[in-house]
């Protein structure tokens, strides 16, 4: 099975200021080289996802801007995780599947890989036409069509377009209001045991995300309701089952962790973002490199050993797994 290594995007800059031959630091350099090669042989993905573009979109400077645009195309090959939140379905059917002794349906670690800038929001796409005439066309050059989409210079094109950038940075939302709203929730519950805070956040998570997908999952698969019911009788219940959600159980974790293994440290506008790459990047990459504070929560949290995924923060680390 190919490998995949998610890097965080500060690494992706350091890698970008190495490709323009701005960066003097020799082990960083030759971590390129490796880094380069193994991308170029197709032996290790190295994907990218919407989020870095939420990142890199806070630097207004359109030249350094598409620097590293041109260094994540050229390494990632195309390849982008699609963002976790297209996929909460699929892992909350799975773990439905499984709590009932049935086989899960979806190969979600296959399917959140896609290459080309159309995944870069997680949607599949097709071509249509009014037409039969129009119809005809497409069926015959579809393959061409894609290629042409799914392409590197196409995808250079998109991530550098100043329309394109406009659009994703809408879709970022009002990072700083949520994050004073998330830091008034946590004041709010400073007086909270550890224990108590933890069930807030599952239980919130599961009435707001996991249950009504659930609900159709069960009307969808005609389950038993008394079985059911005997599924979730008890809070260790619904934990165990957010457990059984890689991306979602992730995204709780750190959320958790960031709030209560550092309380002083105020929460920060991009922690959403940083939150999110890696509620899709750890469960479904082998190799996470991402800034210290979240790969220490991570390890903390022992999201390494669920997902059997290497966390760390600083890239020399992964020169190991590129010989």
């Amino acid at each position: 099975m190919t490998k995949r290594v998610f890097l965080d995007t500060n690494h992706w800059i350091t890698l970008a200021r190495v490709r323009i031959g701005n960066e003097e630091d020799v082990d960083k350099i030759r971590i390129y080289d490796k880094i380069k090669k193994q991308a170029d042989s197709g032996k290790i993905l190295f994907p990218f996802s919407l989020f870095h573009l939420h990142d890199l979109l806070k630097n207004k400077n359109k030249k350094q801007r598409n620097e590293v645009i041109d260094c994540i195309v050229d390494i990632s090959k195309g390849y982008v995780l699609k963002t976790y939140l297209h996929f909460r379905k699929q892992e909350i059917e799975n773990a439905l599947l499984t709590k009932m002794g049935k086989k899960p349906l979806h190969d979600i670690r296959s399917q959140i890989l896609g290459n080309g800038i159309a995944y870069t929001a997680g949607d599949e796409y097709y071509f249509n036409s009014k037409t039969m005439a129009g119809k005809l066309w497409i069926l015959k050059n579809e393959d061409k069509l894609k290629k042409i989409i799914d392409g590197e210079k196409t995808m250079r094109y998109f991530l550098g377009n100043e329309e394109f950038c406009k659009i994703v940075n809408q879709s970022r939302g009002d990072l700083k209001g949520l994050a004073l709203k998330l830091e008034n929730n946590r004041d709010h519950r400073k007086t909270w045991s550890k224990s108590q805070v933890w069930d807030n956040e599952i239980g919130a998570i599961f009435t707001g995300t996991v249950e009504p997908i659930l609900v159709e999952q069960i009307v969808r698969h005609n389950f038993d309701r008394k079985k059911i019911q005997e599924l979730f009788k008890t809070k260790s219940d619904i934990e165990s089952f957010v457990g059984l959600l890689p991306s979602i159980d992730t995204h709780v974790r750190l959320t958790f962790a960031r709030d209560n293994e550092s309380p002083q440290r105020a929460i920060k506008p991009n922690d959403s973002v940083d939150i999110n790459l890696l509620a899709g990047a750890i469960p479904y990459c082998d190799i996470v490199v991402t800034e210290k504070m979240f790969a220490n929560l991570a390890l903390k949290q022992k999201l390494y050993k669920k997902h059997n995924c290497y966390i760390i923060s600083d890239i020399k680390k992964i020169e190991k797994f590129l010989e």
